[in-house]
């Protein structure tokens, strides 16, 4: 059994930020608390956790029950230098491979 730990996690336009991960639930997409600007809903939600398991933290419904936020995913943003070598590669394999078709349709005889 897990011990939890409270703590507080903020929400933004996309996710709810709790100390630098990013999780939703089924709740925040039902009432839509990503897109909605209301006074009713407050940018700061109280969150219980296991520090040693943080795939997933609770908030408290209105029904006082817990629902558990699941760990988004995140995208690795790689280098803008790396993403200029993986074009120029992609751009000469592609010309590579023109050629390659090229020698191959002069060679063919048509009858």
């Amino acid at each position: 059994m897990f011990d939890f730990e409270e703590g507080y996690a903020l929400l933004t336009n996309n996710d709810i930020d709790f100390e630098g991960r990013f999780y939703s639930c089924s709740i925040a997409l039902e009432k839509q608390w990503f897109s909605l600007k209301s006074e009713s809903i407050c940018n700061e939600v109280t969150v219980y956790y296991a520090p040693d398991c943080l795939n997933c933290i609770y908030i408290i419904n209105p029904n006082s029950e817990l629902i558990c936020c699941n760990l988004l995913p995140t995208l690795e943003v790689l280098p803008e230098e790396y993403l200029n070598q993986y074009y120029a590669r992609f751009q000469e394999l592609k010309e590579h491979r023109a050629q390659t078709y090229a020698v191959k349709k002069g060679k063919r005889k048509w009858q």
